[in-house]
């Protein structure tokens, strides 16, 4: 929604049936959580979406997207045996439908005291993330909450850059999407420089 408009997230208790499941493939009839989100936007045409879970599949211009939002919705909806419908105008607007099964057990869920978090980075390495949108700075973080030292790029030249001036990175972290010099391509390069150096 480029312009402005209306996101709208709603949640219900839904049921679907068997004669639902036998028009739909890999549907199992019962009980489940229905989350749907709603916005007002472009709209989506037919062929956009028959192929909208398709990985790395967008219609975002170059560098603007990964196209793999919707194709990991779709396998984490898929493990978790439920299902995801897009409805959608052109004009409109789209509307997602996430079913989740629900669980009807009523067993009390049990507290399980998580261990105290180890900090991995006791050999004081490194880690470069290459990432040319705000998931870099978000991984970063979650880097740092780990105890890593993390060194952040936001195109292959720049990482390869930091390479130089950075013996102690030893992880790299990249995205497969980015204009000029792709992930690929920064970790084959990545993987020439490590030989080069020793």
């Amino acid at each position: 929604m480029p312009h402005g408009g209306r996101l709208t997230l709603e949640t219900f208790n839904t049921a679907l049936d068997q004669a639902y499941a036998d028009e739909t493939v890999e549907v199992v009839p019962g009980q489940y959580v229905l989350i749907a989100i709603t916005d007002t936007g472009h709209g989506m045409a037919p062929d956009v979406i028959e192929r909208a879970f398709d990985p790395f599949f967008t219609t975002k211009p170059a560098g603007a997207g990964t196209g793999l939002g919707l194709s990991q919705l779709h396998g984490f909806i898929k493990q978790s045996r439920g299902r995801i419908r897009i409805y959608s105008e052109v004009g409109v607007g789209t509307t997602v439908k996430l079913y989740l099964p629900r669980d009807t057990g009523g067993a009390t869920p049990r507290l399980v005291q998580a261990a105290a978090p180890r900090l991995p980075n006791d050999a004081g390495f490194a880690v470069l993330v290459a990432e040319d949108d705000d998931v870099r700075a978000f991984a970063g973080n979650a880097l740092r909450e780990l105890g890593f030292d993390v060194v952040e790029a936001d195109s292959a030249a720049a990482a390869l850059s930091q390479l130089d001036r950075r013996p102690d990175i030893v992880v790299l972290l990249t995205d497969v999407v980015m204009p000029v010099m792709d992930g690929r391509w920064l970790a084959e390069a990545t993987a020439c420089w490590t030989q080069t150096r020793g």
